[in-house]
């Protein structure tokens, strides 16, 4: 995909300048524009696709993705800073997913992107990952986030089922 690719390489030409900001600048110069570029919608009203500060319980994941505004949400989305340390919140992102039945569970600093799969039976959080990904190894991070992240994917179940096998060969080969 010719667009993703240009918008990850915008971003790592211009990463120096993450290094130091706060994580709303990391949501608005890096997430979105992916989120975009994955057909991800954040300007119609109506359809609301993109919901920021999504309320799960009493607490709040940074995105919600939807597919239909009245159904549940399909994807959360946790961000955090460039070079933070994505590991330490892995428990509150997949909490808001499994809680508020969300598949697919996202953390990332922009740079390090990892999915979980929120209702997979596991007795670890780290048995529920079924991807992790750097956009610095572009043709790998296109891929995965095509493959994972692609509204069309996304909403035709094909994303989730993906997921699902990943986690079923991980599973037997463990």
């Amino acid at each position: 995909m010719t667009d993703l690719r240009n918008t990850i390489a915008h971003i790592l030409e211009h990463k120096q300048h993450l290094a130091d900001v706060n994580e709303a600048t990391i949501q608005q110069y890096v997430i979105l524009p992916i989120l975009r570029t994955l057909g991800w919608n954040d300007t119609n009203l109506a359809s609301m696709e993109i919901i920021p500060e999504y309320q799960v319980e009493n607490r709040r994941a940074d995105y919600a993705l939807h597919i239909k505004q009245d159904q549940n949400p399909v994807v959360l989305i946790e961000c955090k800073r460039w070079d933070q340390p994505i590991g330490k919140n892995e428990e509150q992102i997949c909490f808001y997913a499994y809680s508020g039945n969300v598949p697919l569970a996202i953390i990332t600093n922009g740079k390090l992107w990892r999915f979980y799969l929120s209702w997979w039976k596991a007795s670890s959080l780290s048995e529920r990952i079924f991807c992790e990904t750097n956009i610095e190894n572009r043709e790998e991070a296109i891929s995965n986030l095509e493959k994972y992240l692609l509204k069309s994917n996304v909403a035709s179940g094909e994303a989730e089922l993906n997921a699902e096998i990943v986690l079923e060969e991980k599973a037997v080969v463990d």
